[in-house]
This record gives structure tokens, sequence and C-alpha cells, in this order.
């Protein structure tokens, strides 16, 4: 079987500005901020048909004429529009056209879910769904867990069901993980329907920073950030002030939430916000370029933030009915 070709999660023309002469970049894993390694701008960031969606994998009335690489082959065309966007950005002045707020604003919404961040979310928020579902009906989840034991010849008490349900439903029970081809049409429709008209309808700001503010990006490059919520380590999209990614170590595209287009300065205090935030979110990698050292004095949790269903309130009601009221929310 022929090897599948490799795709970038993030593109090459981004990965190159942070690299030096030699098209080199620091590679820094998320799990151990210890561990870095040196990588091409060629290599880093990619994987083996990440977009590929074969034919056997489709509705058998659609095969025809159906072509894998589609996909990798649509965001090729995006990242070439936003490639020249940011160029023109670059050498001119605000206001910047329609055009150009279509070319960066799709590349954006498309760069929030092309990597491994957003399909785990959503295994996590199925999983939970999943685990609420078969909890919900407690006698059912109970009559299961006696029919296995009773199977495996173990003994049936309150106990060991107690200790099924807890194994089979809890925090390290089985969870739900979408095929790659159901995940790829998932992540795209969201950043269609959701990320996309969150972002297009927001003004454009050029972040300039200084040599000594230096920003990273990662495998998940796309961040969020609010003000009003500045111990989350995760905004909302809903949420979110500013929409942010970095394009090279002195440069940062965002996404605001009201005013006008502009360019300006930013400090070290809002580089911080962007690497603490482009860094925490990262799967696997985080990237820097080789001549600076934007994690130096980040406090980065070590377990990525994962989602989570939380109690908020619990009450009796007058005829005895037992209420609880709960969030799902990402930590």
């Amino acid at each position: 079987m022929a090897k599948s070709p490799r795709h970038h999660l993030v593109p090459q023309f981004l990965l190159r500005r942070f690299a030096d002469a030699e098209k080199k970049l620091v590679m820094v894993k998320r799990e151990d901020l210890g561990y870095s390694v040196t990588s091409t701008v060629g290599n880093a960031c990619n994987e083996a048909g990440f977009y590929r969606i074969e034919t056997d994998d489709i509705d058998p009335d659609h095969r025809e004429g159906h072509d894998p690489e589609a996909l990798e082959k649509a965001l090729s065309v995006f990242e070439k529009r936003a490639d020249r966007a940011i160029k023109s950005l670059l050498g001119g002045a605000p206001p910047w056209s329609i055009e150009k707020h279509y070319d960066l604003g799709m590349f954006t919404a498309f760069q929030y879910v092309r990597g491994w961040h957003l399909r785990k979310q959503f295994d996590e928020m199925g999983t939970l769904a999943m685990r609420r579902e078969m909890l919900a009906n407690r006698p059912r989840a109970e009559a299961l867990a006696k029919r296995y034991l009773r199977e495996r010849g173990e003994k049936v008490t309150s106990e060991s069901v107690d200790e099924f349900i807890n194994n089979a439903y809890g925090p390290d029970g089985p969870r739900l993980v979408m095929g790659q081809p159901h995940a790829i049409q998932v992540s795209f429709r969201f950043a269609l329907e959701t990320v996309a008209p969150r972002i297009l309808t927001r003004p454009i700001r050029l972040l300039h920073f200084s040599e000594d503010a230096p920003l990273l990006t990662s495998d998940s490059p796309v961040a969020t950030w609010s003000p009003n919520r500045p111990h989350d380590r995760v905004v909302a999209l809903a949420d979110a002030t500013t929409i942010t990614m970095p394009i090279a170590p002195n440069l940062a595209l965002s996404f605001a939430r009201g005013g006008q287009d502009a360019i300006s300065r930013a400090g070290a205090t809002r580089a911080r916000q962007i690497n603490m935030a482009v860094a925490d979110i990262a799967d696997r990698w985080i990237y820097h370029h080789p001549d600076t050292a934007p994690l130096e004095g980040l406090v980065i949790p070590p377990e990525k933030p994962r989602w989570h269903d939380e109690k908020l309130a619990a009450r009796i009601d007058d005829d005895g009915t037992y209420r609880e009221l709960w969030q799902t929310v990402q930590r």
C-alpha cells in the first residue's frame, strides 16, 4: 500500500516565519517543557494523511470522482491567499479590504480546527455525554452490571455493582473516539458554521512586538483570551475579547471584539498572555525561533486543559425530588 502524503497541521509558510535562515526552528515537547529539539520547517508539525478521506469511507453514491486529498488541496488555496494577505498587511495600512478580511478570517477559522487539539475536545465531550446518558438511568446501568457479573461467575453485591459502574462510566472508563473521516468533517463544519462567522465580523489588529518580548507558536496556534476571565486557561469563542494567532516572533494577527482595523505596538505583558495561551493548548509541540526564548519565565500547567463535568448545586424539592445542577467546562 502506498504511503499517505504528509499534511502540515500548521502550514509551512507560517512555520517559516519562526525559523532561522537555515529554515530550522526549535520544537519543545508540550508534556515535557525541558525537552527540545531542532527541526526543519518541512519536518515540523506534520502527520501522514491527517486530512485524507479514503474513497471507501464515504457513501457509495458519492464515491465516483472522489479525491481523498480534496481537503488538503482546498486548504492549500486558503494558505496561499492568507500568505499574500499577511504580506499585504505588513506593507499597507488599515482599514483593510473585505477580501483581506475574508482571506485572513477563513484561514484563522480553519487553523483553529486543523490539529489534534479540537479533535480531542470532541472526543472528550462525546465521552462525557455518553457517560451522562448511561448514568441518567441508574437502574438500567445496575441491571447491565449485574448481568455482566453473573455471566462471569462473579458475586453480585452492591459493592461489586458500584465498582463496575465506576470502572465503566467513571473518569478512567472507556472513551468515545471519532474515526478520522467523521473527525475531519465535524471539525471543518465547526470551522465554517461556528468559528468563521465569529471571526469574519471582527476588526483586524496587527500587533507588533519588540525583540525582548518574542512570540512562540504551536500545533494549536489560535488562542482565545478575555480580560474578564484572566484565570481561565481556555476562553470560549463566544466569550473571547480577542482571537489571536502569532505569525512571527514579533507579530500577531488578532481579531478584536470591537473597534476598527489597526496596527499597534504591544508589550511584554501581552506577549506573555499570548504565549501562555498558545503553549497551554498545544497538543504535542511548541515552536519558536532558535534565537529566542519565549518560554522563559512562563509557568505552564503540566496537565493540558480537559473537559469536565462539574456539579454547581444540589437541592431537594418540597415533594422530595433530589436535583443537581451541573455544567461542562474546560479546565
